[in-house]
């Protein structure tokens, strides 16, 4: 999923971050981890990994690879299917099948235990097919994500 589905005031939001450890217009892995603790996340065991490979090819990296870490794609332990599933429950709380309020997937996150530095990284992408009823299709969503 492209970098450009994160609103630019959250790309704002992101930019000023990174430029606090910078160097260059550039961050290490030691910068990020500083990132990190800055807003109080702590990622798990396979993110840390995940985030370790940015790093891999080259000891800096730029604000567009430092953006990708906030962006929603496939992993391990959810495919499509999955996450369209658990999106299918949520909808039928709602009268038009396959669209799910934003705000609803935000209480349900809250409810889970996540921190709102996950709940942004989580929902960002959401923001972008909100309509004006608060609601976005998570057919569309599944879609662009996978």
């Amino acid at each position: 999923m492209s970098t450009s589905k994160i609103q630019s005031g959250h790309r704002k939001y992101f930019r000023e971050i990174f430029n606090l450890q910078a160097v260059d217009n550039k961050i290490n892995y030691e910068k990020l981890l500083a990132i990190f603790e800055m807003v109080d996340f702590h990622p798990n065991e396979k993110q840390t990994e995940e985030f370790k490979g940015l790093f891999e090819k080259s000891e800096w990296i730029d604000f567009e690879k430092f953006l990708k870490i906030f962006t929603l794609r496939s992993n391990d332990y959810y495919n499509e299917v999955d996450v369209k599933n658990a999106f299918r429950l949520l909808s039928k709380e709602y009268e038009r099948p396959g669209w799910i309020k934003i705000e609803r997937v935000n209480e349900i996150l809250k409810e889970m235990g996540l921190k709102e530095i996950e709940i942004v990284h989580l929902t960002t992408q959401l923001q972008n097919l909100e309509k004006e009823d608060g609601m976005f299709n998570f057919e569309e969503f599944v879609k662009d994500s996978f």
